[in-house]
């Protein structure tokens, strides 16, 4: 028996046969690979930004009565919130840029307690309170000027303002802590 010669033609099938197999393969392994990879950094992040911000008690476990100097009490329902020590607060333009970021979000606010009002902290946190009693944030917490406390009333972390490196950490949590704005699903009106 003679072997026949390989022709030209059979070159172009091996090679889109390779091309086919690399495909394959990277669709039935590479795609998943890469989409676990993805999925698993995801939850590694928000499983470190959990426990960043796990609970550290509620305000009313500290004894601590919020009484809102303005406004209503019932305003800060469900709502997630930032307390301000305005008479030792630094950084207030970093306090500014988190407050813009968040302005359109109506779960979250930014409220301050101030005997001197420094200038711009009424512009950045419009709301006020009093803490019930004889309490004082500087006297409960003397390393700590900022409480983020979520919609259910928990402080979820406790902020040193003069810590430069807070404020990255910050826009982390919050936007972990701050319920989304629930947007309605859209609908479309046919005529």
């Amino acid at each position: 028996m003679t072997s026949i010669p390989s022709t030209e033609k059979d070159k172009p099938r091996s090679q889109s046969s390779k091309l086919g197999v690399v495909a394959l393969f990277l669709l039935l392994i590479g795609l998943p690979a890469g989409s676990w990879y993805y999925l698993q950094k995801g939850f590694s992040y928000s499983k470190e930004v959990y426990d960043e911000t796990s609970a550290q008690g509620s305000i009313d476990s500290l004894g601590v009565t919020l009484v809102p100097v303005g406004f209503r009490q019932d305003s800060l329902d469900g709502k997630a919130f930032l307390l301000v020590d305005g008479d030792r607060v630094s950084g207030l333009d970093n306090l500014e840029k988190i407050q813009k970021q968040f302005d359109t979000n109506p779960n979250f606010i930014v409220i301050s307690k101030s005997d001197r009002h420094p200038s711009g902290l009424k512009k950045i946190a419009p709301y006020e309170y009093a803490l019930g009693a004889d309490y004082d944030m500087a006297s409960m917490d003397a390393d700590n000027d900022m409480w983020l406390v979520d919609r259910d009333g928990y402080i979820r972390r406790k902020y040193d303002s003069r810590d430069d490196e807070i404020w990255q950490s910050m826009v982390r949590h919050l936007a972990f802590v701050v319920p989304k704005v629930r947007r309605d699903q859209l609908s479309i009106k046919r005529k």
